[in-house]
């Protein structure tokens, strides 16, 4: 962990030390009188890096140009789809056209950063979720390293005042099909538990056959299973060629969130 302190602005986190096995830090100041005062507590307390601390300082910064280019280049890809995905109720990153400082960010940055956060449909629990499901990335309160680490912030003390589902992804070096499979995984399980709830009210209606395949292909291609989602969707197209999506939401009229669910699900197998 490497930190970076001044005088006159907030301590921030830098990505010099990359492996998560280093604690120092530089601390500037304008302020003369600030100035004597630090380098009289580096005198009294030999606040200064030992010969290991400098050596993994050195090692981080060697590689930092390639690893800040790699985790940049998977935040852009993975922000991007999280903009389709259907679990996520809002996405933070300058380097979507929709963010609000993107224009800033374009004309005076080299590149838009490794950090997304984003809101996940369902509230704290739901969020929570997420962070219990994932595999490759990391539940942890860490960033700028090689792995990927994400938690929910206002689950830390002093950060109630943030929105209680936001996420804050650190981006890591890792492949970034590995990456999706595995965040897209635990949001994709949201989602499936919320349709299964909209799908136990469809199949507990009146004349609900011969919606009960559709139902099925729907919640499991929201789960990730989308073999079986197929070999329903293939029972659909035998027994009613000309069975639609607008028929079932016609036939089981939901509410917008339910719709929106079951149109992610028929869009992942094709039947939209």
């Amino acid at each position: 962990m490497l930190f970076h302190v001044r005088r006159d602005a907030p301590a921030r986190r830098a990505r010099i030390r990359g492996h998560s096995d280093l604690l120092a830090g530089v601390a500037t100041t304008k302020d003369e009188t600030f100035w004597h005062a630090l380098r009289k507590s580096r005198e009294l307390t030999g606040a200064t890096p030992g010969t290991l601390e400098c050596f993994l300082a050195v090692r981080g910064a060697r590689t930092m140009a390639l690893r800040l280019q790699r985790a940049q280049a998977s935040a852009m890809e993975l922000a991007n789809r999280l903009l389709a995905h259907s679990a996520v109720e809002l996405r933070r990153y300058p380097g979507l056209t929709s963010h609000l400082t993107h224009a800033t960010a374009r004309r005076v940055l080299k590149g838009y950063g490794t950090i997304i956060s984003f809101d996940v449909r369902g509230g704290a629990k739901a969020a929570d979720a997420v962070c219990a499901r994932v595999g490759l990335i990391r539940h942890a309160t860490s960033l700028g390293a090689v792995e990927s680490t994400m938690e929910r912030r206002a689950a830390i003390p002093g950060q109630g005042h943030l929105p209680p589902s936001l996420l804050r992804l650190s981006v890591g070096i890792e492949e970034v099909e590995d990456l999706w499979k595995d965040l897209e995984g635990a949001l994709s399980t949201t989602d499936f538990e919320e349709a299964a709830g909209w799908a136990v009210k469809a199949a507990a209606r009146p004349n609900a056959f011969p919606h009960i395949h559709a139902i099925a292909a729907y919640t499991l291609a929201l789960a990730g299973a989308l073999d079986k989602a197929r070999w329903h969707a293939a029972a659909i197209r035998k027994t009613a060629p000309r069975y639609s999506l607008a028929e079932f939401l016609t036939t089981f009229p939901f509410e917008p969130e339910g719709e929106a669910l079951f149109r992610e699900g028929a869009r992942r197998i094709g039947m939209e």
